[in-house]
C-alpha cells in the first residue's frame, strides 16, 4: 500500500473550478499512479460535480490500492445512496 500525500491544493474545487481540479489530479496520478489519496480526491471532485457514478469508480480504485484507507468506503457508500435515491425517487 502506498498512500501518497496529496500535493495538489484543493483550492480549485472549492472555488467551483472542477475542471481545473480534475486536470491537476489527473496529472498527479500520472506521476504517482499508486496514490490512493489522489484517486479519492478525484472521486470527491466528481461527486461535487454531481457525477456520482464516476466518483464511485475513483473511490473503488482508492479502495483497491489501499484497502485499509477508510474514507473511500464511506464516500463510495454515500455516492451510491445518492444514485439509488435519485433512481428510485417518485416521478412527478
Amino acid at each position: 500500500m502506498q498512500l501518497t500525500e496529496n500535493k495538489v491544493k484543493p483550492g480549485p474545487c472549492r472555488r467551483g473550478e472542477h475542471l481545473k481540479a480534475i486536470t491537476s489530479l489527473e496529472k498527479a496520478i500520472e506521476i504517482s499512479p499508486v496514490g490512493a489519496v489522489l484517486y479519492y480526491d478525484l472521486g470527491l471532485v466528481y461527486g461535487k460535480k454531481g457525477e456520482e457514478d464516476t466518483a464511485m469508480e475513483y473511490f473503488s480504485k482508492a479502495i483497491e490500492l489501499a484497502p485499509e484507507y477508510a474514507a473511500p468506503y464511506f464516500s463510495r457508500g454515500f455516492a451510491s445512496q445518492l444514485v439509488y435515491s435519485a433512481s428510485s425517487a417518485p416521478r412527478w
